[in-house]
């Protein structure tokens, strides 16, 4: 059975899909490597590539092991270079109301372009239509 996760969301301008671990170095380089970007994250900011990759490999097994529809965390893609400018994932907050939390980042240079907003919105949906959040 495929994971209701394990999914790729395409808007206009981003696609939205799994990490793998292979992703350490454009994560590293946009995102997490900048203390303002990763002033409100979980984790402190990655001080090498392989410090990123170790992340992403700490998400990818968790997500092996958490029932679909109850968290995702995606790489934010240009849809034109393939470029990763960010993060976004879910987590439900609670079970019986079917209530979700988003988090993201994303890289400085995306700041302010609407990159944000198109993904949340992408997430919206995702959580409404696939997942089964309220």
């Amino acid at each position: 059975m495929t994971h209701k996760s394990a999914v790729t969301l395409e808007t206009e301008r981003l696609i939205l899909r799994r990490f793998t671990p292979d992703d350490a170095e454009g994560l590293h380089r946009n995102v997490y490597s900048d203390p303002d970007v990763m002033m409100f994250a979980f984790h402190e900011v990655s001080e090498t590539p392989e410090q990123t990759r170790e992340y992403i490999r700490g998400w990818l097994d968790y997500f092996g092991k958490v029932e679909p529809g109850k968290w995702a965390c995606f790489a934010v893609t240009l849809k034109d270079s393939g470029e990763i400018i960010g993060t976004i994932d879910f987590a439900e907050t609670d079970a019986d109301a079917k209530s979700a939390e988003v988090g993201y980042q994303f890289g400085k240079a995306w700041w302010n372009q609407g990159y944000a907003s198109e993904a949340l919105t992408a997430i919206i949906k995702y959580c409404f239509e696939v997942a089964g959040l309220k």
